[in-house]
């Protein structure tokens, strides 16, 4: 059996802000914005929109209103750590690395460089979206991660 992910939902403060910024994010990382889908369950308070690729697709989705002011820690039970973008090249996380430092609301947490501590190879920069969520985009050969202590 091979695994997959074949989808990804994320619960975030305002879904208009998000969607903008996933919308300028998205994209770099290989989603066409004309595969997006909107979903609304008006009687459990709940809205998504979808970006959809051929490897998974990612989702963005309304609070319940209880929890509109929880403050997002990726430390707490049952959080997001953080989500990772695989590039082919590692060229490709320097190219967007510069197109991410133009989206409003961006913290780059760290520039793009080389984690030994991972594998030899691991390229990435790390930053945070509109609502505080780690997110990465990482180059490496995923072959040199088999067996170590971190695959």
């Amino acid at each position: 059996m091979v695994s997959f992910i074949d989808h990804i939902h994320i619960t975030v403060r305002d879904i208009g802000i998000s969607e903008s910024f996933y919308n300028k994010f998205l994209p770099l990382v290989g989603f066409d914005l004309r595969d997006k889908e909107y979903a609304q369950v008006p009687e459990h308070a709940y809205e998504l929109i979808e970006y959809n690729s051929a490897s998974f697709s990612f989702g963005i989705v309304s609070p319940r209103a209880e929890y509109l002011d929880d403050c997002v820690s990726r430390r707490r039970p049952g959080a997001v750590h953080h989500v990772a973008f695989g590039t082919r090249e590692k060229v490709d996380v320097d190219s967007i690395f510069s197109a991410v430092q133009s989206i409003p609301n961006v913290r780059i947490i760290n520039k793009p460089c080389f984690y030994p501590e991972y594998c030899d190879d691991y390229y990435a920069f790390f930053f945070t979206d509109c609502d505080g969520i780690e997110l990465e985009v990482v180059n490496y050969s995923r072959t040199s991660r088999i067996g170590s202590s971190l695959a």
